[in-house]
């Protein structure tokens, strides 16, 4: 409680300084394999008087109930509803906070951040540097899809 408190705290403070949104919010749905469970994972990030401040708000189970699907809204939708359920709980109002957004292309994920509550897409620069160093160094997964098969040579040797 003592950290969720020191956030909503900093977050308010951050408001005062802020007549539009400031926030940038990272949504990623994670897959626990091993458990067979869904997880839902919320980062938000933002600059105040020139410092940075980045939280993950929340990492925690991703289960709609059947009463949910059966209202027959899109994932997306849901998506939204969950996202902003636990926003909330550290003050922050989407419509009010959120200026730019920042996720994986899984599609649910990405409709509902460019469709469903539309934010400025950010590039995950995660990603994308991941996706440089697979291309620069051959390194897929699948031999036959490397781009770069001089340099996977060179590192399998």
């Amino acid at each position: 409680m003592t950290i969720k408190n020191h956030i909503i705290s900093a977050i308010a403070s951050a408001r005062l300084d802020y007549d539009i949104p400031f926030i940038s919010l990272a949504l990623d749905l994670i897959q626990n394999r091993i458990q067979n469970k869904k997880l839902i994972g919320i980062h938000i990030t933002y600059t105040d008087k020139g410092v940075t401040y980045s939280w993950t708000l929340a990492v925690s189970g991703y289960n709609p109930t059947e009463k949910q699907w059966n209202e027959g809204l899109q994932a997306s939708y849901l998506l939204v509803q969950w996202c902003s359920g636990i926003v909330s709980e550290f003050g922050i109002d989407m419509e009010r906070d959120i200026l730019t957004s920042c996720t994986d292309s899984g599609s649910d994920v990405k409709r509902a951040l460019e469709k469903v509550f539309v934010t400025y897409r950010e590039w995950c620069i995660s990603h994308l540097t991941h996706l440089a160093l697979v291309d620069a160094f051959g390194c897929h997964l699948d031999k036959t899809k490397s781009k770069n098969i001089e340099a996977r040579s060179v590192i399998e040797c």
